[in-house]
Formats: C-alpha cells, structure tokens, sequence
C-alpha cells in the first residue's frame, strides 16, 4: 500500500520499516516520526517558558524531583486532573499532573505524553510548587463548546457518551480524508497545525463566514471560517462542527493559505457574512 509520510511528505510503500501512530497516521521511518514527535515536545517546552512568565515563577528546587521516575509514575497512576487533545488526524496527547510530597512539601509534577502501539511516549515534563502552574497546562479545546463539558447533558441529544464519541470519530475520519486529498505542498504541513490551535476561540465565537450543510449522513454541520494574520502573514482558519439540538460541537479545525480549500468545506447555505480575496 502507497502512503504519504506526514512530516516529509514522500510517498512510500507501507513495510514492517514504517512507524505508524495510528492507521491514519503512519511515517516513512523513525526519522521523520521522531522529528514529528518534537514539534510537540518544543510546544509544551514553549508553553511552560510562557506559563512561568505570566505567574513570575522563575526555575525552583521542585525541578530537581523531575528525576524521580517513581513520583512521574505516582502522576501517571493517580493524576489530579486530566485533559486530552485530537490532533486533525485523530492521533490523541494527554497532559496529567499531580501532587507528590518531596522532603515535607507539596510539589505538582505535569506529565505530557502520547500513547504509540500501547506504550507511553513522554513529550514533557515540568514541575512546581505551585498547583496553578501545573493547571495551566491542560488543554482547553472545550472551551470552543462548553456544552462539549457536560457529558450529563448528552442524554439532550438522544445519545449515550460512547456513542456520541463514535459519532464524532466516524465524522472526523471522512472529513480527514477529503482534507489529505486536496491540501496542496504549498500549504500548512500537518505537524504545523498545532502551532495555530489557538485560533479555533476566536474563529467559533466571532467567524467572518459560516455556513450550514447537511452531511451525507443527513446530519447538520457548521463550517466556520476567518482570515487570521500571524507574522504579517494572512491565512484562513477553518472549524468544521456537528450541530446537535442547536449545541455545536467541533470536530476538525485547521490553518490554510488555500481558497479552494476553504471553499471546498463552504457548503450549504451561507449564514454569517462574506469573506473578500
């Protein structure tokens, strides 16, 4: 089988040398799914310079416990909270932290990893004596629908919560599929897409253009979309979600320079505004 490797975009055949993630997601070699991999180890790295910056906690003592492979894994089997983030291909990362006693105080360890033919692949690692610093660090794609928070209210769409994740999953894979065919080399890589996930509040909150459509399913969708400017550089921000009783919920958002591509998801019947060349 032919595949495309996201992170060099060669084509190659699918061998027992190739490193796949999942089964949307596989690479030409370690090389290239190593190097995928620090993209996201220098997001969380970049995260904590900025973290520490905004709650002035310069380097502390908590640092020098991040060695102590026994409370990293006292995080991992009792964490305090937990969030988890899909990139656009599926492939999911979680953040976790904990507190963890060393020499009679409170330290709160954060734990970045991902999971790979089920085996943890740790991304980061951080500490401090501070709960706030360790919070900070868990996603918050939720906060693009706060209903997407209340599992409780899932009964509201006719649904259990295992079902309503299938759903999404099943959603997400065509509209990944239709996505990898058209984006073009010119275009944003797939291992840059993390670096604009911040976009997504705005764009869901304050689109230029959105647009209703019905699904080949028959299910009401969304596409949402904005020009953005990072660096001087203009580009749309697209998020395509599922309308369920009148909630929206995400299920893919990504940066593109191409119009045809924006166009391509712009379907249905225009219901917010008209974006200019």
């Amino acid at each position: 089988m032919v595949e495309v490797c996201p992170q060099c975009h060669k084509i190659f055949s699918k061998s027992a040398s190739s490193t796949p993630m999942n089964e949307q997601l596989i690479f030409c070699g370690d090389k290239c799914f190593d190097s995928f991999l620090q993209i996201y180890s220098e997001y969380f790295n970049q995260q904590e310079l900025e973290i520490r910056k905004k709650l002035a906690i310069s380097d502390e003592s908590s640092l020098e416990i991040l060695s102590d492979t026994e409370l990293c894994e006292q995080i991992l089997e009792a964490p305090l909270e937990t969030s988890t983030m899909d990139d656009c291909r599926g492939h999911s990362f979680y953040v976790q932290y904990g507190q963890v006693k060393h020499l009679g105080e409170d330290h709160y360890i954060v734990i970045a990893y991902t999971i790979v033919n089920d085996e943890n692949i740790f991304l980061f690692l951080g500490a401090s004596s501070k709960r706030e610093f360790a919070h900070n660090f868990l996603f918050k794609k939720q906060e693009l629908s706060e209903q997407q928070e209340d599992h409780n209210g899932l009964g509201n769409i006719g649904m259990n919560e295992k079902d309503f994740l299938t759903l999404l999953d099943h959603k997400k894979s065509i509209l990944l599929a239709q996505l990898m065919e058209k984006v073009t080399d010119s275009d944003f890589t797939f291992s840059e897409y993390i670096d604009y996930m911040d976009d997504g509040k705005e764009v869901f909150e304050n689109p230029d253009e959105l647009f209703a459509w019905v699904d080949e399913d028959g299910d009401s969708m969304y596409t949402y979309s904005k020009i953005m400017q990072q660096d001087g550089q203009a580009y749309y921000y697209i998020i395509i979600a599922l309308l369920l009783n009148e909630s929206a919920y995400p299920i893919l958002m990504f940066p593109s320079r191409d119009q045809n591509l924006l166009q391509l998801f712009q379907r249905g019947e225009r219901e917010i505004g008209q974006i200019s060349n």
